[in-house]
Formats: structure tokens, sequence, C-alpha cells
């Protein structure tokens, strides 16, 4: 959870809905992007695979102090990214040797006197203070996200998107422009343009539905392929188009008015605009109560600015 300075656009969230039937090289980043993060899925499953376990229930003793289950929740959180490159089967064992490792050092380091070491102190501040900041945060996250409030920005938002034009495209990719002229010649000879795509097409995400790329968005497409398909009059074949990926013949069979996505095609969205939308508030409203004098010469003093808020929760 993340408070954003510049929140994303609703409406940006509602067009990011392309339609499209097959993932191609001709499709750029836009076709396939998704919002929201990524969970660790693998250690939910770990946990929710077991019985339910009380918090404080003990799970290891090391010189007499006791890790809980909530040790372990907290850990497993932590070691979130380190966890994903580890077979699921080990995620316990690891997180568990970890937490003893953590207090044998930490009453090593007790008995060597670190805990009067200023250094500590202020890390231990610094923390403290972190950790009020992300449960006050949360907390007024939860309040603010609620369905009620998502289902309102929804209606008010989808009233104001214009529908945008999707291409129902085919499209043949060969490696050179000479094998792309004689394919259109022999297209326009009156050979069948998806037996010729599944024959010589490169492309393996089209390439056995005969070229079909199904309904999709232009600006999902690489420029020059866009370019094209749009000047297309459905049921005509192009010339030769060059890109990246090396040399296209397409048709564009249908063109069509976009449908906005439905609520619950974009209610986590929404729902994290709402959230970030929250915790900006507040923030900006605490600043503006509060005293805040800035001694640096190289930072900037008008910290309470909107454009300089930083994200605060990872």
């Amino acid at each position: 959870m993340a408070p954003c300075p510049h929140p994303t656009s609703p409406y940006m969230a509602l067009r990011r809905h392309e339609t499209h039937k097959t993932e191609s090289p001709i499709m750029n980043d836009r076709a396939t992007m998704r919002p929201g993060r990524i969970l660790i899925a693998s250690v939910c499953a770990l946990w929710l695979a077991g019985p339910a376990l009380a918090d404080d229930e003990v799970v290891a003793r090391v010189n007499g102090v006791e890790i809980t289950e909530r040790d372990v929740a907290m850990a497993t959180r932590e070691l979130g990214q380190t966890l994903q490159n580890l077979p699921q089967a080990q995620h316990r064992d690891y997180v568990l040797a970890y937490l003893t490792d953590l207090q044998v050092v930490a009453q090593a380091a007790e008995e060597a006197g670190y805990a009067e070491d200023s250094r500590v102190a202020n890390r231990i501040t610094y923390l403290t203070n972190r950790t009020l900041m992300e449960f006050y945060l949360e907390d007024l996250a939860t309040d603010a996200a609620t369905e009620e409030e998502a289902r309102e920005l929804y209606a008010e938002v989808i009233q104001r998107v214009e529908p945008e034009t999707e291409l129902h495209t085919h499209h043949i990719l060969v490696e050179t422009e000479a094998e792309a002229e004689e394919l259109r010649a022999r297209i326009e000879a009156g050979e069948d343009f998806a037996e010729l795509a599944e024959e010589h097409s490169m492309d393996p995400g089209s390439a056995q539905q005969g070229g079909d790329l199904g309904y999709i968005q232009p600006q999902a497409l690489v420029p020059e392929f866009a370019e094209v398909a749009m000047a297309l009059e459905p049921g005509a074949l192009s010339e030769p188009v060059e890109t990246q990926f090396g040399w296209h013949i397409l048709r564009v069979e249908d063109r069509r008015e976009g449908e906005p996505p439905s609520y619950e095609e974009v209610e986590e969205e929404l729902m994290s605009l709402l959230t970030r939308q929250a915790q900006h508030d507040a923030l900006l409203e605490l600043r503006e109560a509060a005293e805040i004098e800035i001694e640096a010469d190289d930072v900037d003093p008008d910290l309470a600015e909107p454009d300089v808020t930083p994200d605060l929760v990872d």
C-alpha cells in the first residue's frame, strides 16, 4: 500500500482493458498491462494449506526467548521477495531459520552492549515511527476504500469515458520483404489467408489461429502496425509493413466501438485509487496542521506541496 502524490486517473483505469484474443509480438506492453501489486501467492498458499494457528502459538525458543506464529507472519512478509526464489516446501523452514538466527545474533549483540548504542536507539525510533505511520494509513485506507465509494466513482467516470475503436485484425509475419510480397500475391490470386498464416507466419501467438489477433485497440499495437491497420478498410489487404519483428501482411476484418469495462473488471483498480487518494489527502491535511521547519540548505523547504509527496508505505 503506497500513498501516491498523483493517484492514477480513474479514466486510465477504465481504459486499460483492451480486448484481444492472443498475445503477439506486434502488441506493445499496453496489451498485457494489468494494474495492482503482485502477491506472494506461494507463501499465501503455504499458510492457507495448514490449520489456522493462534498468533501467539510458540513455534521455537532460543535460550528461552519464544518465537511465535506472529513472528513468523511478520518475517514472512519481510522476506517475501527472497521466498519467491525458493521452493514452496522450503519457505517455512527458511523463515524459522531466519528467526532463530535473528534471536541468536540479537542476544549476542545485547550482551555486547549494543542496546546502549545510539545507532540502535536511532534505528528503533525510526522504525517505531514508520510502523505507527503504516498502521494509521492502513486503517484510514480501509475506511475510505469501500465498495459503495468505488461504485460511485465508477458511475461518475464511466459517463465520461468515450468509446475507443477496436480492430479485428489478421496478420502474417515473415522475415523478409520478398516473402511478404510473395504471400500477398498468393492471397490476391485467391489462396486462403488463414491457411498461409498457419503455414508461414513466425508469430506463435496467432499463426495457429490463421493469423487472427481478435479485436484489439490500435494503441495496443506497435506504431507502424497500428498506423497501417487504422488506414485499412475492412476486408482490404495491406502492402508489406516492416516492424522490429519482421515484415507483416495484415487485413482488417472489422472495426467497432469498444464497450467500457464493467465495474467488476476495474473494481481492484478503483479501490486502489480510493486508497491512495485517501492517504494522500490525509498526509497533506496533517502537513498543513503541523509546524515543519526545514533546516537543510539542499532540500526544498516547500515539502507540503503535492508534487513532492513521497510514497510512504511499500
